[in-house]
Formats: structure tokens, C-alpha cells, sequence
């Protein structure tokens, strides 16, 4: 068979697609994603003014815990000591602790802390994650500044909602979000979940699965065929 320009364009083509596809499953293979997962709640406060001061008014329940997941734009560095994570290294999280859902690509929700500590290898040992979403938007007082907040470590969890934000909306000095809320208080309405001296689990995900060079130029090689065939066909079609 006899290589034409239009064949040797295709295959500069599908070479270039390559490439692409190469450098692109080598940027999502480096975001480390981990896995968290508290016990179910052993101490609940649904106590509250009836009716609460300001809606929503959730109550939480021992059959719930908080669950979810947290993505870093790499892998963690080897013997970090609680060291601080900042948001711009975080690329997803989705949490639910029953009552409230936290989520990256929601506008109310805010990182608050994310402190890592690792061993030699970059496993983690420790870990210290708290995160704040505003019932409305941030904001100060009974009215606007209502929000919902969770932390967890390795042997304790806590989830709390209708939080009163009693200080300005400010960045936090950990994550280096804006509008989080550092100064907190009960309010009459607020409720309260915790487990204390429970397991929290923090598991690395398993990586999705990246294709090897080989493969990719197992791949390379069909489309490099199948542009070939397509090419001789119509020539024949032109010729007859």
C-alpha cells in the first residue's frame, strides 16, 4: 500500500490526539483523592427554641456520621507534621454529615482548616479537617451570619447546624478561604451531633486506571490502521 500526504496528515493527526490524551491522563493520575468516613454520631443536642429562631431546623439522629471525600491537585508530600493545606490545593471535596452537605462547587461552602501529617512514604498518620457552609451567604448576627460546620480527626468527629457567625466573615489563616467564620456561637436554635473516641477512617481512593505506553501505542497503531483503510476505500470509490 502506498503512503499518500493525506495518510501521512492523518497520522500526524492522530499522533498529536495522542499526545493530548497522554499529557492529560498524566495531570488527573497526580490529584490524590482520599476517602473519609466518621462512626455513626454516639451523642446528639436537637434541643432548641420551638419554634427555632430562624429556618432551616434540622435535627440530627445517631444513625448518621459524616462521609465523603477530598481531592488534592497532588500527592502528599513525605513527613508532613500538621501541616496546613491550602484551598488552592484542593481541587474537590463533597462531605455530608446528615444534616448539612459541604461541596466544592458550592458558592456557600468554605474550607476552613485542612491540616496533613504524613509519614515517610506520603501515607497519612494524622489529619485534622473542619469545614463551614453559610445557611444564606456570609454574613454577621442571628440573621445572615447562620451557618453549618463539621471537623473531624482520627478519634473524634463533631457536625453542627444554625451556627451563629458572631465575628466578621474573615480568610482563614489556615486554608487561605475567604469568608469563613473563626468566632462562633450557640444560638438558641443551633443543634448538635458528636462521637468522641470513635474511628474515623481517611483511605486513599484507588487511582482510576491510565493507560501504559504501551497501550496507548496499541491504540495508536488501530487508528493509525483504521484511518489508512478509510482512506484506501475511498480512494477506490473515486477510481471506479
Amino acid at each position: 500500500m502506498t503512503t499518500t500526504p493525506k495518510m501521512m496528515r492523518a497520522a500526524a493527526f492522530l499522533f498529536a490526539l495522542l499526545l493530548v490524551n497522554l499529557s492529560v491522563g498524566q495531570a488527573v493520575a497526580q490529584t490524590t483523592r482520599y476517602v473519609v468516613t466518621s462512626q455513626t454520631y454516639n451523642g446528639v443536642d436537637n434541643s432548641m427554641a420551638t419554634p427555632c429562631e430562624l429556618a432551616p431546623c434540622p435535627s440530627f439522629t445517631t444513625s448518621m456520621k459524616i462521609q465523603g471525600s477530598i481531592t488534592f491537585a497532588a500527592p502528599l508530600a513525605p513527613n508532613l507534621s500538621v501541616a496546613d493545606i491550602p484551598a488552592s490545593q484542593i481541587v474537590a471535596y463533597h462531605f455530608e454529615d446528615g444534616v448539612t452537605t459541604y461541596d466544592k462547587s458550592d458558592p456557600r461552602s468554605r474550607i476552613f482548616v485542612v491540616k496533613m501529617s504524613t509519614d515517610g512514604a506520603g501515607a497519612v498518620t494524622n489529619f485534622d479537617i473542619r469545614f463551614n457552609r453559610w445557611n444564606v451567604a456570609p454574613g454577621t448576627g442571628d440573621v445572615t451570619g447562620r451557618l453549618g460546620y463539621f471537623e473531624a480527626r482520627p478519634a473524634a468527629v463533631s457536625a453542627l447546624a444554625n451556627m451563629q457567625c458572631m465575628g466578621a466573615p474573615s480568610t482563614s489563616t489556615s486554608s487561605g478561604e475567604t469568608d469563613t467564620c473563626s468566632s462562633v456561637n450557640f444560638g438558641a436554635d443551633t443543634v448538635v451531633s458528636q462521637n468522641i473516641g470513635g474511628v474515623v477512617t481517611f483511605v486513599l481512593a484507588p487511582a482510576p486506571p491510565v493507560p501504559t505506553l504501551s497501550e496507548w501505542a496499541m491504540i495508536l497503531l488501530g487508528l493509525t490502521l483504521a484511518g489508512a483503510a478509510a482512506v484506501v476505500i475511498q480512494r477506490r470509490r473515486m477510481t471506479a
